[in-house]
Order: C-alpha cells, then sequence, then structure tokens
C-alpha cells in the first residue's frame, strides 16, 4: 500500500476529475445547452491528453532515474538520466542537472582512480627500492605482495599472495591476529616477533615485524606496510 501510494492518488485525481465532468456533461446535455456542452467535452478531451502527458513524463523520468540510481550505487558513473523530450519542461531541466552531476561525479572519480593508481605505483617502486624486507598489505583486494628481499628472506619466488591463504595455515594464527588489530582495531603501528608460514612450500619462520597502517582521512585503513627482517 504505502510503495503505491502516489500511484493510488494519481488515479483518483483522474477518476474524480472524470466523474465530474461526466456527471456535468450529463447535466448540460440535458439542459439543451449544446454549445457549453462541446465547449464542456473540449475541456475534458484536453484534460485527459494533458493529463496522459504529465503521466508519461514522470513515469519515464522515474524509470531513468531509478536505473540512474542503481548505476551509481553500483560505482558505475558513465549512465545518465535521459531527457526524454523535446520540450524544455521542468523534467528536461531537472535531468540536465542530475546529467551535470554525473559528469562531475566522473571527473572525482577519474581523479581518484589516478591518485589512487599513483599511490600504488610509488608503493610498488620503494617497495624494490629499498633494502629491507617490505610486505605490502592491499585490504581492498586482500592480498599481500613482497619485496624482492623479503622474498629472499622467505626462500620464495612467488611475489603475491591472498589473505585468505596465509590464513589458512594453523602457524599464522598469532600473526593474522597481530594483522588485523592493526588494521581492523587499533589502527595504529605495531611492532612484534612472530611465526609466520608461506602457503607455497610451507616455508616458516620466526621473523621480525614491524606493521605501519594507512588510514585515509576517515580512518579507515587502506593498505599496510609491514617490514620485516
Amino acid at each position: 500500500m504505502k510503495t503505491h501510494f502516489l500511484k493510488i492518488v494519481w488515479v483518483t485525481i483522474l477518476l474524480c476529475y472524470a466523474v465530474s465532468y461526466a456527471f456535468l456533461l450529463a447535466v448540460t446535455s440535458r439542459t439543451g445547452f449544446f454549445p457549453l456542452f462541446l465547449f464542456l467535452l473540449f475541456l475534458y478531451v484536453l484534460g485527459v491528453v494533458l493529463w496522459g502527458y504529465l503521466t508519461i513524463r514522470v513515469l519515464r523520468f522515474r524509470r531513468g532515474l531509478v536505473n540512474f540510481l542503481r548505476h551509481v550505487f553500483s560505482g558505475n558513473y558513465q549512465a545518465g538520466v535521459p531527457l526524454g523530450s523535446a520540450i524544455p519542461d521542468e523534467i528536461n531541466r531537472i535531468s540536465d542537472l542530475i546529467n551535470k552531476v554525473t559528469g562531475r561525479l566522473r571527473t572525482y572519480d577519474t581523479l581518484r582512480q589516478e591518485k589512487v593508481a599513483v599511490h600504488t605505483r610509488a608503493l610498488e617502486i620503494i617497495s624494490k627500492q629499498i633494502y629491507e624486507g617490505l610486505i605490502i598489505a592491499d585490504i581492498e583486494k586482500k592480498k599481500f605482495t613482497l619485496n624482492p628481499v623479503a622474498r629472499v628472506l622467505f626462500g620464495t619466488e612467488h611475489e603475491e599472495m591472498t589473505f585468505s591463504a596465509l590464513g589458512d595455515k594453523k602457524n599464522n594464527a598469532q600473526f593474522m591476529e597481530l594483522f588485523k588489530k592493526v588494521v581492523e582495531k587499533e589502527k595504529v603501528p605495531q611492532e612484534k616477533t612472530i611465526l609466520i608460514e608461506l602457503p607455497i612450500g610451507e616455508i616458516s619462520k620466526e621473523i621480525s615485524v614491524k606493521i605501519f597502517p594507512l588510514k585515509d582521512r576517515t580512518e579507515t585503513v587502506k593498505s599496510a606496510l609491514i617490514f620485516v627482517r
């Protein structure tokens, strides 16, 4: 009922309009005022046509707006709201404003992607150039990336591994607990000597780790630097 309330009101208005005009037309035709009858009939037809136009415009706008919001919520800013009419009415103006907002969102999203790409590239360069073992944790992609020094330390050639692959090893329970504590709860650097077992080759080593969470403005950890030695 609540979902279709506006539709019920819209149809009720049409019914009230139709019944009232039908009654008025019936009275006019019986009293013999034929010119007035034709005039009222013309107004009735015109009203129905205009009501139908508004109904079609509103329904099309609603459908376009719902599709637009679905795309935006899914992270797709390429979509917009179609104007739907050559007449520059109020709905067209609203659609045009929404499309301008979409353009701004696309610009901001492009800048964000470029910033993330530069940030990721900078981390990759730093990890390959430093002379200390470094593991970069990507929180969104849920993966660890080992720099060359860290791979030599663990005696492996594999550069990447997922959170789940590392967490599945029982010997890594203490490390994963510390890692989650740093990136999800306390969000401050932590240092500890701990046992780590790689999922490939079952290589285990007790090493010293320093975990530095990298936070955004909302204090959400997007990545972490794990120095190992």
